[in-house]
């Protein structure tokens, strides 16, 4: 087999895995299907603020970099999840609940969201890295998506010097894949994940961004209805 060969390979495997996958959403969770549709209507519509499909109001488009921003992370998350490569998918997820962390921070206090447009880029590391805007949400009494111990799980196994390599290892069985092959444990958690941090980081953006009133009711009524589909 050539390398060309085994990369064909690869991908001819990772496009069975995504087919097995949608086909089986229901057997593995029967809430998936309603979840995975409410997603991407709420993708959608972050697509459309964030690509001024709504009006353009011109400025430095800051909250709309965010959504776009947004959709790109939920959209790259979804086919690593398709492809059963749920480590990869959950490394895209932990810097996607950021967001929504630091988001939600700044709808509760405008401040901050003007302290971190005019900080440079060390100022933004020191004061709203992970750990700090968890403290700032914390000290203020506001509700974290991305806890630690979310942020534990959703952290790559190669991400950090010291830890035991395990790839895709979400089985109860204990065996180790490259991907390509479903594992319901991984593909569940991810897209709950997923659908938990698209709807803070749409709620968050319906509360600050400027757009039109009917696409910031529509923004909420869908990013309630997809926390309402998680239950």
């Amino acid at each position: 087999m050539t390398g060309t060969e085994y990369l064909r390979a690869i991908q001819a495997n990772q496009n069975g895995c995504e087919a097995a996958t949608l086909g089986r959403l229901a057997e593995i969770d029967p809430k998936l299907p309603e979840v995975l549709q409410v997603t991407g209507e709420t993708l959608m519509l972050l697509e459309q603020y964030g690509t001024c499909h709504w009006g353009c109001r011109g400025g430095a488009h800051l909250l709309e970099r965010f959504a776009a921003r947004t959709v790109s992370y939920a959209l790259a998350s979804l086919r690593l999840l398709w492809f059963g490569h749920y480590d990869e998918a959950y490394s895209l997820l932990r810097t996607l609940g950021e967001l929504a962390n630091l988001l939600l921070l700044f709808a509760n206090d405008s401040d901050e969201l003007r302290l971190w447009r005019d900080a440079d880029e060390s100022e933004r590391r020191n004061s709203f890295g992970a750990a700090a805007v968890r403290g700032k949400l914390e000290g203020r009494r506001l509700p974290l998506v991305l806890t630690r111990e979310r942020f534990n799980v959703l952290s790559s196994r190669f991400a950090h010097s010291g830890q035991i390599p395990a790839a895709q290892l979400h089985n109860p069985s204990g065996v180790m894949t490259t991907g390509g092959y479903i594992q319901a444990g991984g593909l569940t958690y991810g897209i709950a994940q997923l659908a938990v941090f698209v709807a803070t980081i749409a709620l968050a953006l319906s509360e600050q961004g400027e757009m039109p009133d009917p696409n910031r009711e529509s923004l909420r009524s869908t990013a309630d209805r997809l926390m309402t589909a998680m239950e």
